[in-house]
């Protein structure tokens, strides 16, 4: 996922920026990738919403995608501080000399699917929950969970590449 890439990048960031205004760069940063992580769940949401739209469900085509979108953005922002953790050890242990090898350089792509897919099905899951326990109008976690999983899937690849290029 993208937050992996933007995580690699904050001690540049953070270089750049003078000590005065270290504070604010380093919130700057936190909102920004938050912000990043909620639209790439709010992806994963719409486009595994639409496809599954698209099999003549009854739960899916019940609830619009406008409700993807919510559920997707407000479980990207939920899950923010748990998925920084890991980008975090990820960073830690992601080392240039690591990469040199085509085995591990494979295995941590395959990583990177494999997170996509968790982030995309716990967005939906943590989104659609507690969207519904404050009154709004969205599909049951599970089925929303089965979107986002869907979503990361089809996603993953395409920011794989995209950050390889």
């Amino acid at each position: 996922m993208t937050s992996s890439l933007i995580v690699s990048n904050l001690a540049v960031l953070q270089a750049s920026c003078c000590c005065c205004c270290l504070g604010a760069c380093y919130i700057f940063q936190m909102g920004f990738l938050a912000a990043c992580l909620a639209f790439s769940c709010f992806l994963f949401l719409i486009t595994g919403h639409a496809i599954l739209r698209l099999t003549d469900l009854a739960v899916y085509s019940d609830f619009s995608i406008h409700s993807s979108m919510q559920v997707g953005a407000a479980g990207g922002v939920i899950l923010f501080p748990a998925l920084l953790i890991v980008s975090g050890i990820e960073e830690c242990l992601n080392k240039e000399s690591m990469r040199q090898s085509f085995a591990v350089s494979v295995t941590l792509n395959m990583w990177n699917l494999g997170r996509s897919i968790a982030a995309g099905a716990a967005a939906g899951w943590a989104g659609s929950k507690v969207l519904l326990s404050h009154g709004h109008t969205v599909m049951d976690p599970w089925h929303a969970a089965w979107a986002g999983a869907l979503g990361g899937t089809i996603l993953g690849p395409c920011i794989i590449v995209g950050t390889l290029l």
